[in-house]
């Protein structure tokens, strides 16, 4: 409001109006997207962490609190190495972090640790976003997949005893997918009939190691199991 002194009518206040209307509009619709975006992030079901171009600790989800053990007030502002990182590979992962931040990563395996010590899997991706060229923030999404891991342990633990009990019973198994007519030959049974590790397994090539006095009994037997 601005007042002046007018030669006919006296002292006189003018007042501008701009009309805002559309601003406020555009704030209240930016705000509320912001507010979706931070819904979206705080209620995914996988881990999030976001961090800076310097690496700090911008963000993390209630997800990535309850996977790690470790709280939002924790991680904030901290930078590398970052307390998830297991101490014999923090070297390791130190210069990997480095290289993570110049390039985007898409189903990286990597093994962290939790706040009580105990070791997870997750698979990670990194998506950097930009304003005009330039980082402006990495997001990175994890996905547990410890139970996996273990699976896949106990299965390769569960094969190395079953060879170790083949090997020593010099007892060998082979298997025959139907469907495909692939079949498998295991290391022992290869080394009690003297069969190449490059031989290509085959129903002939199996025949031809049974007895020819067991053929006949061999045929029947296997008829039999597939009827």
């Amino acid at each position: 409001i601005t007042t002046f002194d007018h030669p006919a009518y006296g002292k006189v206040a003018v007042s501008v109006h701009q009309d805002i209307t559309r601003n406020m509009e555009m704030a209240a619709a930016l705000q509320a997207s912001e507010s979706f975006n931070v819904s979206l992030l705080e209620n995914a079901p996988n881990p999030v962490v976001v961090t800076s171009p310097d690496n700090a600790v911008r963000y993390v989800n209630a997800a990535f609190e309850t996977l790690t053990g470790y709280s939002r007030a924790e991680l904030v502002g901290r930078k590398p190495p970052y307390p998830w990182w297991p101490a014999e590979i923090t070297a390791q992962l130190e210069t990997a972090n480095v290289t993570d931040g110049t390039k985007e990563l898409n189903r990286t395996e990597r093994r962290y640790q939790k706040k009580n010590g105990e070791r997870f899997w997750v698979v990670l991706s990194i998506k950097t976003v930009t304003v005009n060229g330039e980082a402006q923030f990495h997001i990175g999404n994890w996905m547990d997949i410890t139970q996996r891991k273990e699976m896949e342990e106990a299965l390769r633990a569960s094969e190395e005893r079953l060879v170790e009990a083949q090997t020593v019973g010099h007892v060998g198994n082979w298997d025959w997918n139907l469907q495909t007519d692939d079949m498998y030959w295991s290391a022992e049974y290869r080394r009690i009939h003297g069969i190449a590790p490059e031989t290509r397994p085959s129903m002939e090539f199996f025949m031809a190691t049974v007895d020819p006095a067991d053929v006949g009994m061999v045929k029947q037997a296997i008829e039999d199991a597939l009827s």
